[in-house]
């Protein structure tokens, strides 16, 4: 594995793991009033994640800022730390997969979604090298795992979710067709796959092209593009503590404001240089070539079904509590979309 593989993977590891609790316990100052006349709001980020980018840029070209607030970030560590420190009122927002949020909400957390920043699918499988032979549709490829080993970054989570739903709709047996295991980090896969004993991992964008670049693999399926219709679609939502978005619409909207100026100045091609930047700075570890392709799904695939106001989009998000009650996650007939949304 070269060393910016080794870099960027590392980062996206310490996304998903490190734990960073420096908040939690401490009195939150959001909706408090800065000398310059700015409203504080605590968010949280993790570290090398694609995903926010958008933060990066609303903070460093001021649109943050330009909206009336002062944003500061806690980086949460892992999901359950990350609803907690929004349940407790520790932070007041994080853009994140609504799935943690829906699971969170029906075990009695007042965490709601008000803004969706990407209605896009962004799980890929990746493969070993001898099944990037496959050819045919989702089905076949999905067909041609079974007697496989796949892995999924956690049992029973949104990933897992995702992959067992795709063998079934394949006509596969989860549980007779395929061995699904754990595997939580991108340098296990790529040495699994190396060693042969997985041959098959779903996870978010760059994994797949790190995968690809360290020789491991590479993209199998792109479940937005090329999966069947009803997976194409999912919720990267604003999540929020609900009673600070309930007491401060006006913050709800500036943050959402925010983060809706951020994609447009991404989307913008007179900025894609300076995206390339910001991207190899805090994901690729300097590798431009790679910032620019991920900046390219961003662009075409992320980004592609954000409408403006980034509203949440209340179909898909039935279509994800329908998910996570069939996954067992949320009990049947405890959570609508109603209870996840507050009125902006």
């Amino acid at each position: 594995m070269s060393t910016t593989i080794r870099k960027v993977a590392a980062a996206l590891a310490a996304a998903t793991l490190a734990l960073g609790l420096a908040a939690c316990g401490s009195e939150s100052t959001d909706g408090q009033k800065t000398e310059d006349g700015l409203t504080k709001l605590t968010l949280q980020k993790y570290e090398g994640a694609l995903l926010y980018t958008s933060d990066i840029i609303a903070q460093e070209q001021g649109f943050y800022e330009d909206n009336g607030l002062e944003v500061s970030f806690v980086n949460p560590g892992d999901g359950a730390t990350s609803m907690q420190l929004l349940a407790n009122g520790d932070t007041s927002g994080v853009i994140g997969d609504i799935s943690g949020g829906l699971a969170a909400h029906s075990k009695g957390q007042p965490i709601v979604a008000v803004g969706s920043v990407i209605n896009k699918n962004l799980f890929q499988i990746s493969a070993s090298k001898e099944l990037l032979s496959v050819e045919g549709d989702w089905k076949a490829k999905m067909t041609a795992l079974k007697g496989r080993t796949i892995a999924v970054p956690g049992i029973g989570g949104s990933a897992s979710l995702t992959m067992t739903g795709l063998l079934e709709s394949a006509g596969l047996d989860p549980e007779k067709d395929v061995t699904i295991v754990s595997v939580t980090t991108i340098p296990a896969a790529v040495s699994q796959l190396e060693q042969g004993t997985i041959d098959a991992f779903i996870y978010i964008p760059p994994a797949a092209n790190v995968i690809e670049n360290a020789g491991a693999g590479g993209l199998y399926l792109d479940i937005a593009n090329d999966g069947p219709e009803e997976f194409q679609s999912a919720l990267i939502a604003m999540l929020a503590n609900q009673k600070w978005a309930e007491e401060n619409p006006d913050s709800v909207e500036a943050w959402v404001q925010s983060q809706q100026d951020a994609i447009d100045w991404m989307r913008d091609p007179a900025n894609r240089e300076a995206v390339i930047d910001v991207i190899a700075s805090n994901t690729t570890s300097d590798d431009r070539d790679l910032a620019g392709q991920l900046l390219d799904y961003l662009v075409d695939t992320a980004y592609s079904a954000t409408p403006d106001g980034l509203p949440v989009d209340e179909e898909i998000l039935q279509q994800q509590i329908d998910t996570q009650v069939k996954g067992g996650v949320v009990a049947d007939g405890t959570l609508s979309a109603d209870d996840m949304l507050v009125e902006r």
